[in-house]
């Protein structure tokens, strides 16, 4: 992580979970941070800290609305402040089916994962490129249902989003391509990451029958990639849990997992 000491990184989900690991991983290997979140409050408390201070500027910001993120954008180019990282790990996970799913949901998942990510990726990528910079890495952090066959039968609206952020990922490849640019762009496929994004009965209850990834993981992943030589592109690394579904679980039909989990809560509960 050495080339990257003094250089800055753009963060967003920065508040919590993977975004939280990776921004205080950051600050204490000397790459200061812009750190987007909706919610703000653990960044706070991190600018406070030892390897916080003046590395860490937070930018209060939704990225599912677009004045916001070009709020953000002009805030940084009036600082002369050049992006040479861009780590994006905002996201939401909603577990409907596609036969009997929610419109609503479906927005949500849609407004904040596809087009929050296009919308960052076209303001900060310009930035970048306005800059000249040279030697710039894009991390999409999404899940590994982007290029695997999604397991249960909810989650597959879900998994299509995903995979639209994976075509939009090689899209930005080519554009960059065109544009001479040696920015590089990566994915980061995570398997199930133990956050605070499982907060239902049921999720709670899944996490306890798998073997999660933690954001610590992620972060070593995050490290491979920055750690890649100049001339060597990676395009995906997928991680996954070792032994990722317990074997009684993943013999459970697809159609039955939420049943099973249903019953496991209940017999939780009468004890």
């Amino acid at each position: 992580m050495d080339k990257w000491r003094g250089k800055t990184a753009i963060i967003t989900g920065a508040n919590s979970g993977i975004g939280a690991t990776i921004t205080r991983n950051f600050l204490q290997n000397g790459i200061n941070v812009i750190a987007w979140d909706k919610e703000v409050e653990f960044l706070q408390e991190l600018k406070e800290e030892k390897y916080g201070g003046d590395s860490l500027t937070i930018l209060q910001t939704d990225i599912t609305e677009d004045d916001q993120v070009q709020s953000s954008i002009d805030t940084m180019a009036e600082n002369n402040t050049d992006i040479h990282l861009f780590i994006h790990s905002a996201g939401i996970i909603e577990n409907n089916s596609l036969i009997d799913g929610e419109f609503s949901e479906w927005t949500d998942v849609l407004n904040t994962n596809l087009l929050g990510t296009c919308v960052c990726v076209k303001a900060v990528v310009n930035l970048m490129l306005q800059q000249n910079i040279k030697n710039g890495q894009v991390i999409l952090i999404t899940s590994k249902s982007g290029v695997e066959e999604h397991i249960g039968q909810r989650g597959h609206y879900y998994a299509a989003i995903d995979r639209g952020i994976m075509a939009a990922a090689q899209g930005l490849r080519y554009e960059l391509k065109d544009r001479k640019s040696p920015i590089k762009v990566t994915t980061l496929n995570a398997g199930l990451v133990r956050t605070n994004l499982f907060k239902s009965d049921i999720a709670k209850a899944f996490l306890n029958m798998v073997v999660p990834l933690t954001t610590d993981d992620v972060m070593e992943g995050i490290e491979y990639i920055l750690n890649s030589p100049s001339n060597v592109q990676i395009n995906r690394l997928v991680i996954a849990g070792r032994g990722f579904i317990k074997q009684h679980l993943f013999q459970t039909p697809g159609d039955k997992i939420h049943e099973r989990l249903a019953r496991i809560i209940k017999r939780r509960q009468l004890n």
